[in-house]
């Protein structure tokens, strides 16, 4: 994956190669951007994913006006649960969600206020 930007506060080792991908958009509600984050497997384990989110939280902290952030993680995922905890980020709700793939998710929805 060559394409990937600094603004997407990803992390590349030496050989040049997306170790992972975070990202925000707005939902449909103004004010509520949502933070999202993929990592390579072979990167879990390291704290990228943690630093990816948190170079974006500082961002949107910067750059845009917001209620809270909102950071959807499947409930058994619990490295993804740490990093919005980290952030003390506190769980909004619970609710099951098909993916693109056509898997049922248990999702847990954090709320992230500045």
């Amino acid at each position: 994956m060559s394409d990937c930007r600094a603004e997407n506060a990803e992390r590349r080792n030496r050989e040049s190669f997306c170790l992972s991908f975070g990202t925000f958009f707005y939902l449909e509600v103004p004010h509520t951007p949502e933070l999202g984050i993929w990592l390579k497997k072979s990167a879990h384990g390291h704290g990228f994913g943690r630093e990816a989110i948190h170079v974006l939280k500082d961002w949107v902290d910067k750059n845009l006006e917001y209620n809270y952030l909102s950071y959807p993680v499947d409930k058994r995922n619990i490295p993804s649960r740490k990093i919005a905890e980290s952030l003390r980020g506190k769980i909004f709700r619970e609710f099951q969600q098909i993916n693109k793939s056509g898997y049922l998710l248990d999702e847990v929805e954090y709320r992230i206020y500045k």
